[in-house]
């Protein structure tokens, strides 16, 4: 390789680096030190605490309420939205459908839409009184009086993973439809040739050969599960439901940090996301490659 062709290389790759390094890892070393401190913004105190808003961390409850409810959504709406995808995204690339376009376009439209304005659009559909759910189910003589979805506990974490699944599993069937269309046409009609079946086709070449889709669509969900924040945010304007069943990991860091002012717990709490990330993806991570061996 010639040095002209390694200073295009590293000039195209600059922009990308600067804005790494300004938006992502500054802010996190600043945070990673502020988590030392007791900077709270409403007293004007801020000085070195060691590892006491991290002794706190561990010590607090809330930290485990969130942190289970936060697993359990992204657990309720991760099978059916991989499963769900990936039963498209064969149907989209192996079958002789009309109209795939469209419906890939309509799969995929949600996830142009924002996660407050669908939050919104949620709560609206599953008010109390005047949500259209109720509305349809007292017409049709299913309930003879409207409930309060988000007033409990099971029924509002099914509708924030219900909504959460639906804004992302046409991403999802996306991304593994295009992991299907590049599998070699030539492994499939060998396996025609040899008699396979379509199930045998899929589950002994398919399959295979897009688990590095699979692990990376599944890893980005994880990541973004255990960062949840505006679904459940807004459909319940903030106070977290009942028992505070949609209270996320980043729905207290939040209101730790910019609704107490306590900046320094609060920049402990966000690491703590982080680390539980981490585990969570390193651990995910290495089961799929264990299990590609």
């Amino acid at each position: 390789m010639t040095r002209k062709k390694v200073n295009f290389g590293i000039l195209f790759v600059t922009p990308f680096l600067l804005g790494l390094l300004v938006f992502r890892l500054l802010p996190f070393l600043y945070t990673f030190v502020i988590s030392f401190t007791n900077w709270n913004l409403m007293m004007g105190e801020k000085s070195f605490t060691g590892l006491d808003n991290y002794k706190r961390l561990l010590s607090d409850k809330n930290f485990y309420i969130a942190l289970r409810n936060t697993v359990k959504i992204w657990a309720m709406n991760i099978v059916p939205r991989l499963g769900i995808a990936l039963l498209c995204a064969v149907l989209f690339a192996q079958c002789r459908l009309r109209g795939k376009s469209f419906f890939k376009m309509v799969f995929y439209f949600p996830n142009l839409v924002n996660s407050a304005t669908v939050a919104v659009l949620a709560a609206m559909i599953m008010g109390w009184q005047s949500g259209v759910v109720n509305r349809f189910l007292m017409q049709i003589g299913i309930l003879e009086e409207p409930v309060y979805w988000l007033g409990q506990a099971s029924s509002a974490q099914g509708i924030v993973a219900f909504v959460t699944w639906w804004m992302w599993f046409g991403y999802s069937a996306i991304m593994f439809t295009t992991g299907i269309l590049n599998v070699p046409a030539s492994y499939i009609e060998a396996a025609i040739v040899d008699g396979a079946n379509a199930w045998q086709r899929f589950w002994r070449i398919t399959f295979p050969l897009i688990r590095p889709t699979i692990a990376y669509v599944f890893l980005t969900t994880l990541i973004g599960g255990l960062q949840n924040f505006e679904i459940p945010r807004v459909i319940t304007d903030g106070l977290g439901a009942p028992d505070k069943s949609l209270l996320t990991m980043v729905m207290q860091m939040h209101t730790i940090a910019f609704k107490s002012m306590q900046y320094g717990y609060g920049s402990a709490f966000a690491m703590g996301i982080f680390v539980v990330t981490a585990v969570f993806a390193a651990f995910s991570y290495r089961m799929i490659n264990k299990k590609e061996e």
